[in-house]
């Protein structure tokens, strides 16, 4: 059995980070942070249980951001 995974506003926590603690933001996606870890998972998840992945977020500009410093290695 397979699944979809929906994701709405995945950036939310990020904006909040931001706003209060750059420091935390930073440990959280950098390439030993857990945000990244945690994505890194789903990516591995998508080979065997997750068919299909839909993700939204709030704000492009830091979308762009979290998929350089969680997606590209």
């Amino acid at each position: 059995m397979r699944f979809c995974l929906f994701t709405d506003e995945y950036d939310h926590f990020a904006n909040e980070l931001l706003s209060f603690n750059l420091d935390l933001f930073k440990d959280s996606v950098t390439k030993h942070g857990f945000v990244r870890k945690f994505y890194e998972e789903i990516k591995k998840g998508t080979q065997t249980i997750i068919e299909r992945l839909f993700m939204t977020g709030v704000s492009p500009g830091l979308s762009k951001i979290l998929c350089k410093l969680i997606i590209v290695d």
